[in-house]
């Protein structure tokens, strides 16, 4: 039944059903839940998730914070989410979920907008994580906050810097047994190419030419390598 998830609903409600007392329930009722969330049947998986906090199933509160807060994102309720990420963060510091909640509250406050507060949590979140590609995402997504915020001078040392490290620690990321190399790939491009737009902004044309020949040469297939040409 993996990544089956009709099935997965059937086998684990029916698990329930028939064994009330097991000693696998909350198991059973947090994967339950995992199931409808990944159906998009938010209004199921939330009181099970609920279910959970409310029991103090130690176990698996860590999970159900974080999903809640992703179904929340999902449905835009940016407070909500960060209120679910923020609790899993401060009742579980050290938890292996706790260091992308750190990225995902930063991105509620990026999908409002609110560049200042998202720029400063996605700061926080690079402590704990500076390699993966939630931390590869949120320094892309500083240098648009900076840019957004008119901070000019610490977004062109910013987003000089950043690029100059990935040209460097790209080997790392830049292989075909890499699985998620085409999102890295993706994230470094956008970042280049809107440093191409911001040099041209400042009549920079001969900066903003180089970038944009980059963008094309290096990554023809690229969302934004039509718009560099």
């Amino acid at each position: 039944i993996q990544n089956n998830f009709p099935k997965a609903i059937i086998f684990f409600n029916k698990a329930l059903n028939e064994y009330p007392d097991s000693d696998k329930k909350f198991r059973a009722k947090i994967l339950l839940a995992k199931s409808y969330s990944k159906s998009a049947l938010f209004e199921k998986a939330i009181p099970l998730f609920e279910d959970i906090i409310d029991r103090q199933i130690k176990e698996w509160i860590p999970d159900a914070f974080f999903e809640l807060g992703e179904i929340y994102l999902q449905q835009l309720k940016y407070s909500d989410s960060r209120n679910a990420f923020s609790e899993l963060i401060t009742s579980f510091p050290d938890n292996l979920l706790t260091k992308k909640a750190r990225f995902l509250v930063g991105d509620t406050f990026f999908s409002e907008k609110k560049y200042s507060p998202a720029e400063k949590q996605y700061r926080k979140a690079l402590r704990s994580d500076s390699v993966s590609l939630e931390a590869h995402i949120a320094k892309y997504r500083i240098a648009f906050c900076l840019k957004e915020l008119k901070k000019d001078e610490l977004y062109e040392k910013f987003t000089g810097d950043l690029l100059n490290l990935d040209d460097y620690s790209r080997k790392s990321w830049d292989q075909d047994v890499n699985p998620q190399r085409e999102q890295f790939k993706k994230y470094y491009y956008k970042l280049l190419f809107d440093y191409g737009c911001w040099t041209m902004e400042k009549k920079k044309f001969d900066s903003a030419e180089k970038i944009f020949k980059r963008v094309i040469s290096e990554f023809p297939d690229g969302e934004d390598s039509h718009q560099a040409d």
